[in-house]
């Protein structure tokens, strides 16, 4: 599997991780934060089933979980990914899928684009999360790539 694809995951796990801390210490936690991280969860979670092949048809893309959902959801997906990750090989990354879209259109996308698509999504509704808790006076926390590079350096196991 490739080192990138992998690490770019170890983001996601953190950056998950990170914002869950975040959620779980603020009293009420905002309503449209709670939204939007319960929906990056559930598109992870929608997104491996689609690359597992299992019906995602009921499976809601804007679900209600409240922070404890959220929490279980962060660590199933988790363990999930890293499975399916672990899974792969670089040619993998070529091979097409086809699934259907939560509205029941059919498409084809190849793995690789796929998960660029997951991790690009969740990091980009963890900034409107961000931004969100800002413009209400409440603390943020960054979780963007290269903070993660510079936390887990110590621990840096990416050859570069």
């Amino acid at each position: 599997m490739s080192k990138l694809m992998v690490r770019m995951y170890e983001h996601v796990y953190w950056a998950n991780a990170k914002l869950l801390e975040l959620l779980q210490g603020l009293q009420p936690v905002p309503a449209r934060s709670l939204q939007l991280f319960a929906h990056v969860v559930a598109a992870e979670q929608i997104w491996l089933a689609r690359l597992n092949r299992e019906d995602t048809s009921r499976m809601e893309i804007w679900p209600r979980f409240d922070l404890s959902a959220c929490e279980e959801r962060v660590a199933a997906n988790r363990l999930g990914y890293t499975e399916y990750l672990g899974s792969l090989d670089e040619n993998d990354l070529f091979r097409l899928i086809s699934y259907s879209n939560s509205t029941g259109k059919q498409f084809e996308t190849s793995i690789g684009d796929i998960l660029t698509h997951v991790s690009l999504h969740g990091s980009y509704h963890r900034g409107q999360i961000a931004a969100s808790l800002a413009h209400a006076g409440l603390p943020v926390v960054n979780t963007d790539f290269i903070q993660f590079v510079r936390q887990t350096a110590a621990e840096d196991k990416y050859e570069k």
